[in-house]
Formats: structure tokens, C-alpha cells, sequence
């Protein structure tokens, strides 16, 4: 993820969008270096009930914005296309400026 960024660019928003169901690794300190280079780290955990993904290790990865976790719980493809769509709309704002 670190390799996907130009980094000299100091005028743009960096944000990652992680789909998992949070078992098989451990991202933390990946998540830890590209949170303290600025890049916002929206976490989507996938999954048919919330006890099955590891929310736990998720909430650590996703960051937090105005005391806000960016970590949500998909159950379903309807939730996922929903969420997707809020975050493309805050992409959208910060592209305009707003």
C-alpha cells in the first residue's frame, strides 16, 4: 500500500479503502506507518454476522476523524454498494475543495 502513493505530492488527500474480514495477517503496524504519512484508512469488515469478522483489530486499523472510527461492519452487497457510495461522495467533496 506504502508503494501506491506519490508521496512528494503535499497538496492531496491520501485514502485507502480495505475490504476484509480482518483474520490471515496482521496490518497494524502497516496501518500505524501509513496513518502517521497522513493517509486516512477507511476499513469495510465483510462478513454474513459481525462475529465473524475480527472487529476488534479492525476498529485499531481504520482511523479516526473527529473522534469518529472510520471502521463499518458490511453484512450484505446492498450495505457494501451503500457505503461505497457514501465514501465516494466525501471523495467527490474533497476533490471540489469543500
Amino acid at each position: 500500500a506504502r508503494d501506491m502513493f506519490d508521496w512528494s505530492r503535499i497538496d492531496v488527500t491520501r485514502r485507502i479503502i480495505m475490504l476484509t474480514d480482518g483474520e490471515g495477517g496482521n496490518p497494524l503496524l502497516t496501518a500505524a506507518d501509513l496513518k502517521s504519512r497522513g493517509v486516512i484508512i477507511e476499513v469495510l469488515g465483510v462478513g454474513d454476522c459481525p462475529t465473524n469478522v475480527n472487529e476488534k483489530l479492525l476498529r485499531k486499523v481504520a482511523s479516526t476523524i473527529n473522534g469518529e472510527n472510520r471502521y463499518r461492519f458490511i453484512k450484505d452487497a446492498q450495505t457494501l454498494v451503500e457505503r461505497l457510495t457514501q465514501l465516494g461522495g466525501s471523495f467527490q467533496s474533497i476533490a471540489a475543495g469543500s
